[in-house]
């Protein structure tokens, strides 16, 4: 044990730092009597701030009785006291024994620790059985190592995986990836209200713990007066788990709200090292470190404290070995292994007493253990039942607490695996253990978390026990005034599904879903939501007052200014309200998701963008998130942008809308049969804010055919010329051109390729994003979406493009500014502005793609959706197109083969899309072309926000 003082910097905590002082002389001076720390026993001996002190006893000490089948140690007696004994009585009880204090623990919990001069099993048991007789004591007892042993699997640790972003983030209904056990426990939905979420601090005793971890740091603290910390992996992954930080690297722990500070209070059980190479790595603590340890963890304001460990039977008869030369049965040493459980069962069933007598709350989650073996042989928590209570607790001595006051504290956790059975059930993992004490179970199978290095996939129970102690945690960041027993319940009584036992095991236990726990508990509180305004002047920072608030219509974005709007969702209680003389406005029952919105003010130009709603509890107070808004002085932008839409109809025309259908001469080829004109003017214009800089700009679409355009051409085609323009109003009142791009595109107006060009808007993390959706299809077939987005330009930002062959076909990537630009030219090179992604080709052409490849193919094509925000519900293939019918005279019927493509061409973003962050899609315009197949063709322009409308 080192000697000094170390002092923790711990100012989160709100509390003085405990001073650590390992000395030979401490007085502390009482009631007509001084307690020494002997002189003989100093260099095992630390003494805190408090007062307290404790004894660490040395590897030597311990020992083992054969015949009654334990480990002890020679020469010590702990003893629980009754509350505010003076020192003159705690020396008297060890007077008694011929003995001498060597440890005193005082406050809510009350132990001493007196070492005495007989070495054997018997005589311990002599003297404690003596000390039991006096009215001051709860309980004597010889002492033990308590053994703490990683409830990791350890036959699957690893150090390092690929760290490639999870893309399938957040799907409850169908966990999977880095984030399963997240989404198995309805983390995601606990999250959607974690504006809401408070500080919330959290004990953890394990095998150390890299306190400098980049998901970690700030977050994970040591315990005043156990710096000594040497990193394992072990208790930094339990630690992420719980509450890593909700930031942009690695993983997200069950508590982190959106600024919330979790504070995990953290002790490393193996002060000389976590090396299991090394001879000096022995996981255990005297009974007296460990009350103390869990004293300090209460006094610093914990809510829950989680135990990933306990008595592995595998490790612990190595562990014995070290103290044991030989001479001990197999069913020896399992019958040690037995009574220490029962011995460390009855331990933490006195610490909870003396916690209770001394009116602490804490919720104590423990691993079930690893063993698939009844968790009762786990140890500590895991063995405390109605039988020990019966058996071993006076009732007398403490009068008004009953065995569920200690049950309802203590969650043990065993765990499962990502396999379901044929009722949607989750199947334990093969080693977990199970029993009458396993409260819950959660995933404990390729769990991604923190490691000391970095992060890494592990399994155990060591990692269902975290995810229970996170949710508990969530439930306390919600409402602190809860007690134990109260998240207790709230856990265990708003489970969603089961984890059933496998072949060697027995049971069905409860999964626990924190998204549950917490919405109960937010219907139980009363939760209100809202979106709070304050509307200022951006030169003056002052309140602008009476100001018009308006929530937009999700399904018609853009279209209704004249007040309420009377298709917005119907919860909410107004969709328009004015500012009062502080500039402040509030909505109430939106819900939690952001709302598109406009604010008007006389003498300053509209703004234009999303307000974010959040909730309060009304049972605890609390308030909405402000959204500011900044009003520029001068004419509204809104109308400038009007009046330059008005000029460029003028100038350029204004093309139709709607369907029409050509009929070309029918000579069996491809020709010309749209005229020019069809085809040639302004087709959409668009008031948003794209750039969210909180005024709106104008975005035009128009078009027009190529120079070389001839009608009833040939089948080669001739480039339609698309323009995409930006137009911003300046402070002046002027409109000018900010940035444009033309796309050429290839077979909208003939009558042999199907053809589509369409816009789209979507919201990602707040910022607005043009999507432009295009598909050919002649023979072969390509489809691709770019993600545009405006920031003084228009600039691809990405997107994802399918391009398919008889027998053969890829998907790419990560699109630019190029791409767009070669939109028609083909060729299968990055050179085009994409980057290359997987190719797919199989042996003869006129076969189906593998079944094994179309699955990898589509996932392909998924993940380049989500990499731009977006999921598709149609993956427009031309391999699961419907087979051609053959008829009995030779003939065939293709009316299902020719509707396939047809919709593969037409069918609009708006009904196939939705955002993967959960964000509206808004439709804006099209051009649609395809042929019927009788030498002519369909063609359908639309124009979705319709401020064209006047002029056409």
């Amino acid at each position: 044990m080192k000697k000094g003082i170390i002092i923790a910097a711990a100012a989160i905590l709100g509390t003085a730092a405990v001073v650590l002082v390992c000395i030979f002389a401490f007085q502390w001076v009482g009631r007509m009597a001084v307690i020494t720390v002997p002189d003989q026993y100093a260099d095992q001996i630390c003494v805190y701030e408090d007062g307290d002190f404790v004894y660490r006893f040395e590897p030597e000490d311990i020992t083992a009785d054969t015949q009654a089948a334990v480990l002890y140690v020679k020469n010590l007696l702990v003893v629980y006291t009754k509350p505010n004994l003076s020192p003159a009585e705690k020396l008297s009880l060890a007077k008694q024994v011929d003995g001498t204090v060597v440890g005193n623990i005082s406050g809510c919990i009350n132990a001493l620790q007196i070492r005495v001069e007989e070495p054997e099993l018997a005589g311990l048991e002599a003297l404690a059985e003596k000390l039991m007789e006096s009215d001051k004591v709860y309980y004597a007892e010889w002492d033990s190592p308590l053994w703490m042993d990683a409830q990791a699997d350890q036959n699957r640790w690893s150090y390092s995986i690929s760290l490639t972003a999870e893309t399938d983030r957040g799907n409850e209904a169908a966990p999977g990836g880095n984030d399963w056990w997240a989404e198995a426990v309805g983390a995601y939905t606990a999250w959607s209200y974690e504006d809401l979420f408070q500080d919330v601090t959290v004990g953890i005793l394990d095998s150390g713990f890299n306190l400098e971890h980049e998901d970690l740091e700030g977050n994970l603290v040591s315990l005043p007066g156990y710096e000594e910390n040497t990193a394992s992996s072990h208790g930094t992954g339990v630690a992420g788990i719980i509450g890593a930080k909700n930031n942009t690297v690695g993983l997200r722990g069950v508590a982190s709200g959106s600024q919330n500070q979790v504070t995990m209070l953290c002790a490393d059980w193996s002060p000389y090292s976590n090396d299991d190479e090394d001879w000096w790595y022995l996981n255990y603590l005297s009974t007296g470190e460990y009350l103390e340890i869990i004293k300090q963890m209460v006094g610093h304001g914990t809510t829950v404290i989680n135990h990933s460990w306990g008595i592995n039977i595998g490790n612990w008869l190595n562990w014995i070995g070290t103290f044991i030369e030989e001479g001990v049965t197999p069913e020896q040493q399992k019958q040690m292994r037995e009574n220490l459980a029962e011995k460390t069962a009855l331990n933490c069933m006195l610490l909870m007493l003396e916690l209770l007598e001394n009116k602490q709350d804490v919720l104590i989650v423990q691993s079930a253990g690893n063993d698939t073996d009844l968790t009762e042989w786990s140890g500590y928590f895991c063995g405390i039942d109605r039988e020990l209570w019966d058996t071993q607790i006076l009732e007398k001595d403490f009068p008004g607490i009953t065995y569920e006051d200690i049950s309802q504290r203590i969650l043990i956790v065993a765990a499962v695996k990502n396999q379901r059975d044929g009722n949607g059930n989750y199947e334990l993992c093969s080693f977990s253990s199970y029993g009458e004490q396993v409260r819950l179970c959660a995933p404990g199978e390729e769990i991604f978390t923190a490691d000391k290095f970095a992060y890494h996939r592990d399994q155990g129970t060591s990692y269902a026990a975290p995810i229970v102690a996170g949710s508990a945690a969530a439930l306390w960041a919600l409402d602190p005034e809860l007690s134990a027993p109260q998240v207790y319940e709230l856990l265990t009584e708003n489970t969603v599904g089961y984890g059933v036992a496998g072949e060697k095991q027995e049971g069905i236990y409860p999964m626990v879903n924190v998204g549950a726990a917490v919405e109960k508990l937010l219907e139980e509180k009363d939760l209100k939501t809202g979106c709070a305004v304050s509307v200022k002047d951006a030169q003056t920072g002052e309140p602008v007052k009476d100001a018009e608030v308006i929530l937009l219509n999700f399904d018609n974005l853009g279209i209704d200014f004249g007040g309420t709007d009377t298709d917005l969702l119907s919860q909410v209680e107004t969709a328009s309200v004015r500012t009062d003389s502080g500039g402040a406005a509030s909505f109430y029952n939106t819900g939690l998701d952001p709302y598109p919105a406009c604010v008007r003010a006389d003498g300053y130009g509209e703004w234009r963008g999303w307000l974010e709603c959040s909730g309060f509890l009304a049972q605890i107070g609390g308030s909405l998130q402000v959204n500011e808004v900044l009003l520029s002085p001068g004419p509204a932008a809104d109308e400038l942008l009007l009046e330059k839409l008005k000029e460029l109809a003028g100038q350029n025309g204004v093309m139709a809308v709607g369907t029409e259908t050509y009929t070309g001469s029918g000579y069996g080829g491809g020709e010309q049969v749209v005229p020019a004109q069809r085809l040639t003017g302004c087709l959409c214009g668009d008031i948003w804010d794209y750039d969210g800089d909180g005024q709106s700009e104008l975005l035009m679409v128009g078009a027009q055919p190529d120079d070389s355009y001839e009608l009833g051409a040939g089948e080669d085609g001739t480039l339609l010329w698309i323009t995409v323009a930006v137009y911003e109003a300046e402070e002046t009142g002027q409109v000018s051109l900010a940035d444009e791009k033309t796309i050429g595109v290839m077979g909208l107006t003939d009558t042999i390729r199907y053809s589509s060009v369409q816009f789209a808007r979507g919201s990602e993390n707040g910022q607005t994003i043009l999507y432009l959706d295009h598909y050919l299809n002649m023979n072969s077939q390509s489809f691709e979406v770019f993600r545009i987005q405006y920031s003084d330009r228009l600039q691809v930002s990405g997107g994802v493009r399918c391009y398919e062959f008889e027998g053969a076909a890829g998907c790419d990537t990560g699109a630019s500014d190029k791409a767009l630009e070669e939109l028609n030219t083909g060729g299968l090179s990055s050179e085009n502005g994409w980057v290359l992604g997987e190719r797919y080709d199989w042996e003869e052409i006129s076969s189906e793609i593998p079944a094994g490849m179309m699955e990898q193919y589509r996932q392909d094509w998924q993940n380049g959706m989500a990499g731009i925000g977006l999921e598709s519900s149609f993956f427009r293939t031309m391999y699961e197109a419907p087979e051609i019918v053959w008829a009995p005279d030779g003939g065939t019927d293709m009316t299902a083969y020719f509707q396939y493509f047809y919709d593969c061409c037409t069918s609009r973003p708006a009904a196939c899309w939705t955002m993967t962050g959960g964000g509206a899609v808004t439709e804006l315009c099209g051009f649609l072309s395809a042929p019927d197949h009788e030498a002519g063709m369909e063609l359908t322009t639309y124009d979705s926000p319709g401020l064209l409308q006047e002029f056409r």
